[in-house]
């Protein structure tokens, strides 16, 4: 006579089940932090190029504008520092043409030659503006605003003007932080050293 075989089920402990679960929290864990710090170090890094492009566009636009100036200063505003640089008016707005200069000559001396060239009267001339505004760095002239960073939090300006040059220093303070820390944050300066061709008085 034949007996029937007998099945063995075997299942599984309570504590083995939790060690599975717990490793595999460990590993979930692992993961999400890895991801998250992955993330946050992308975000970080794209902000720091960006703040790096826009002080390089800063620095090219305000030297290009002090090569143009006949005059350049600097004042404390509302949001902080404004440099405002007086530009040559070249075009006549009534004749949509370029003005006939105005040239001033005086007796030369020793080794140099007196004299001066003046498109209109420097009091009338057209400026560009540097200046934050809501928090973005605004490139400002009678006609237009552009924007010049929005990445940058604090924005100050020295500036030493010569008779044939301008000395102008720019400090940024980014926005980067650890946490939620409200300390002072590491700055970087810009200076630019510009030969003022405009304002030269010979």
């Amino acid at each position: 006579m034949k007996t029937a075989a007998k099945l063995s089920v075997r299942g599984v402990s309570l504590v083995e089940t939790l060690v599975a679960a717990t490793v595999a929290g460990l590993i979930l864990g692992t993961i999400v932090t890895g991801g998250v710090t992955l993330q946050r170090t992308l975000v970080l890094a794209n902000d720091y190029f960006r703040a790096t492009s826009d002080e390089m566009l800063l620095a090219d636009l305000i030297a290009a504008d002090l090569r143009a100036a006949i005059g350049v200063s600097v004042t404390t505003g509302a949001s902080g520092d404004v440099l405002t640089l007086t530009m040559p008016d070249y075009i006549d707005p009534a004749t949509n043409k370029p003005r006939t200069p105005a040239l001033t000559t005086t007796a030369p001396s020793f080794g140099s030659v007196g004299g001066k060239v003046d498109y209109v009267d420097p009091t009338t001339c057209p400026t560009v503006t540097y200046s934050v505004s809501a928090g973005k760095l605004m490139r400002t002239t009678a006609t237009h605003a552009a924007v010049v960073s929005n990445a940058l939090s604090n924005f100050q300006l020295s500036c030493a003007s010569q008779p044939t040059f301008a000395d102008v220093s720019v400090t940024f303070s980014t926005k980067f932080a650890r946490g939620n820390t409200t300390g002072a944050t590491p700055s970087t300066t810009v200076r630019n050293i510009v030969y003022m061709r405009n304002s030269q008085r010979f």
